[in-house]
């Protein structure tokens, strides 16, 4: 089974540990850290297309992650190198991860598009 991989919520608040007052899907302006939630995100293997990226889809700024906290199959947490700014952002993953650990020989990849607020 080609399993790809899915981003299912992009947050600034864990959504493993929910803090008092959570709201699903929202991603705060100046945040230097992002979690993204879906299946399969797993960042692995080691292909160069292999990463993440946000991209500000109304001034094409690009931010790669500093720092990849966490790196679980369901959980992503990514500290960035600079604070995302308000808009429309795009992040773009790519993972060669395989449920089984038997990498797959070219990465798999999906993106989702998200607001960041005040």
């Amino acid at each position: 089974a080609d399993r790809r991989p899915v981003i299912l919520e992009a947050n600034s608040d864990n959504p493993a540990r929910p803090p008092e007052g959570y709201t699903y899907g929202r991603v705060r302006a100046g945040s230097e850290w992002v979690y993204l939630s879906g299946r399969d995100l797993k960042i692995m293997g080691d292909h160069p297309d292999n990463g993440l990226s946000f991209r500000n889809d109304g001034t094409g700024e690009t931010i790669a992650p500093k720092l990849l906290a966490i790196n679980q199959r369901n959980l992503l947490f990514a500290c960035l190198e600079r604070p995302l700014t308000p808009g429309t952002w795009t992040v773009s993953l790519a993972t060669q991860f395989n449920r089984t650990y038997h990498l797959y020989k070219t990465p798999r990849h999906a993106s989702f598009t998200f607001e960041v607020t005040e």
